[in-house]
């Protein structure tokens, strides 16, 4: 499966903006479509951190469950899901600009588990690639708003 790449720019500290984006907890009150986040594992957000996050797709409750696989602060961190025999991979990278900014990047990849998840998962990617799209940059821009209205 094809990655879909994102870039924006935040106005404001690179620790202020990794921060941010690592407080699941926050994340519904910034995320129009994320209703619930639940913490599968005890302690501090860090590697191996569980969650699992409620959003409203298609007008119904989806649930993934999630983890954090690396967490390099405040310059990167991955999130994996297994979902419909497919492994998704999010990755985070923070990058400190020379006025201060931050810039992010995120790559967003689903790769088939099996030969079924291949065959559908392919037709399914061209299908929905440009809706994938937009939710993830809704939610960049989401958590980016909150971000410079607090800083």
């Amino acid at each position: 499966m094809k990655a879909i790449a994102l870039e924006i720019e935040i106005n404001a500290a690179i620790e202020q903006v990794f921060a941010i984006f690592t407080d699941i907890q926050r994340w519904p009150e910034m995320i129009q479509s994320m209703t619930k986040i639940e913490l599968l594992t005890a302690g501090p957000v860090g590697r191996g951190t569980r969650f699992r996050e409620t959003r409203m797709l298609f007008k119904k409750e989806a649930h993934e469950d999630m983890e954090f696989t690396e967490f390099q602060p405040p310059n990167r961190y991955v999130l994996e899901a297994t979902s419909h025999s497919t492994h998704y991979i999010s990755t985070f990278t923070f990058r400190k600009n020379d006025d201060g900014a931050t810039s992010l990047r995120m790559t967003f990849v689903g790769k088939p588990q099996t030969l079924i998840a291949k065959t559908v998962g392919s037709f399914l990617f061209f299908f929905f690639a440009g809706m994938t799209r937009k939710m993830l940059a809704a939610d960049l821009n989401a958590i980016k708003t909150t971000i410079e209205q607090d800083c």
